[in-house]
């Protein structure tokens, strides 16, 4: 179960998203960080269960959990609020590889929490290794996508944002998988409600959601090497 505390502390500051506020409430916030990241933990034990590059790297003492900074960078934002109302981390093989494929977990009130995995706008040199494995292993990705695990926890499939409309350079409208070839953006997520967050076995159910998006990381971790 998601501490509530959590949950009150991150609408209290999207009422009061001032440094005087949050100076006076940091210590709080603090200690629940500290439960989240703990709970993160505990949540990449479970993957490195079945996703053996996780595993592998933390019995390495390569950093697989990271949890995100509150404080916005406001510098090319118009939006010039200064903090987060999500608290939000992640673990994959190497936080720091911006190549490896990701489990993302965000907490925020109201239904805007939200679970998820993939590589998000890989930049051009990796976008064109993930199309040339896609061309050559496209059945695979079908099948990866039409998972029954995948399906019944993300039911929207891939992200269609920044897909494009036309066909991308180097490949024609008549290949099979042009839809596919179409995706500029790896990421796959649903939003989870507030009495998801209540449920005392949320470490499961986030590691079995995680768990369903294995495949496809695995996929985006071979073609983007």
């Amino acid at each position: 179960m998601i501490n509530p505390k959590l949950l009150t502390f991150l609408r209290s500051i999207k009422k009061n998203n001032k440094k005087e506020w949050y100076d006076e409430h940091k210590n709080q916030y603090k200690i629940l960080r500290d439960e989240f990241t703990k709970l993160l933990g505990q949540i990449r034990d479970e993957v490195a269960e079945f996703d053996k590059a996780v595993a592998g790297n933390h019995k390495k003492g390569i950093k697989t959990v990271k949890v995100f900074r509150l404080h916005r960078d406001t510098r090319f934002s118009r939006n010039k609020t200064k903090y987060k109302t999500a608290i939000s981390g992640l673990i994959s093989a190497d936080v720091n590889d911006s190549l490896e494929p990701v489990y993302y977990f965000a907490i925020e009130p109201d239904g805007k929490s939200f679970i998820g995995g993939g590589i998000r706008t890989p930049e051009r040199q990796h976008l064109d290794k993930v199309r040339t494995y896609i061309d050559a292993h496209y059945k695979k990705l079908q099948q990866i996508l039409n998972d029954k695990a995948l399906v019944k926890y993300f039911p929207k499939g891939l992200s269609s944002e920044f897909k494009l409309k036309k066909v991308p350079q180097g490949y024609e409208v008549t290949h099979p998988a042009i839809d596919l070839l179409r995706y500029k953006n790896f990421t796959i997520g649903e939003s989870l409600l507030d009495a998801e967050l209540k449920n005392s076995e949320i470490k499961k159910v986030v590691s079995d959601k995680f768990e369903s998006l294995y495949q496809i990381n695995k996929f985006l971790r071979v073609a983007g090497k």
